[in-house]
């Protein structure tokens, strides 16, 4: 089941997501030149995406991992990479999963794009929110990750409109992930490993020290 839920209800009830995001901000919005905007409509509507920029969040140590397999045919990666992460964390009890943007800004990207498979996945989000604008987030449960992995992979891989990092936080405040343009899974484990070598070969999993697209 596929649930619209507002970002600060997220944040209330899982603080590792929000502190995860607050970090993310604070270094955008520290790196950015705030005087290059031409209008202060402009500069203040820049400014609202960063909902968790003035929160004082506890740090979370977290280890960064990179999962990828060896898989070659673009148009069908991202129905497989459904089906193995759905495997994968089926076999670490998680139920529900918690998504949303590292900014809060619109998920659809660029709605004029001719690619087809970017405009599929507009389609199937704006069937989910009932509009073409949505800055908030999602719970799903992971049998959802059929329909969501395609969704935000080709939104990453091919529109730089969109967010630039949609997260998957276990509602267990145990890990996130998202998806680069490569394909690969970006891993966050708090607190403790979960995916270890053993663990992750079982699925058909590895990991790897940089991304690269392998497709054809």
């Amino acid at each position: 089941m596929i649930e619209k839920t507002e970002r600060k209800t997220i944040f209330n009830q899982h603080k590792t997501s929000a502190s995860e995001v607050s970090e993310i901000q604070k270094v955008i919005y520290h790196n950015d030149d705030l005087e290059l905007f031409e209008s202060e409509a402009e500069r203040n509507d820049y400014l609202s995406q960063f909902d968790l920029l003035e929160e004082s969040v506890d740090y979370h140590e977290s280890l960064h991992t990179v999962l990828a397999f060896d898989y070659s045919e673009l148009k069908t990666y991202p129905a497989e990479l459904s089906r193995r992460l759905t495997a994968l964390f089926a076999n670490l009890d998680v139920t529900d999963l918690m998504v949303l943007g590292h900014l809060k800004m619109n998920f659809f990207g660029n709605l004029e794009t001719d690619h087809s498979d970017l405009k599929k996945a507009y389609s199937d989000l704006k069937q989910i929110v009932g509009t073409d604008y949505y800055d908030e987030g999602f719970k799903i449960g992971i049998q959802d990750l059929e329909t969501f992995i395609p969704i935000v992979f080709w939104m990453q891989r091919i529109d730089t409109c969109a967010p630039e990092f949609i997260f998957f936080f276990d509602d267990k405040n145990r890990f996130s992930f998202y998806i680069c343009n490569s394909g690969n899974v970006h891993i966050l484990s708090y607190n403790n490993e979960l995916f270890n070598s053993a663990f992750l070969e079982r699925h058909h999993l590895k990991t790897v020290d940089q991304c690269a697209t392998n497709f054809v």
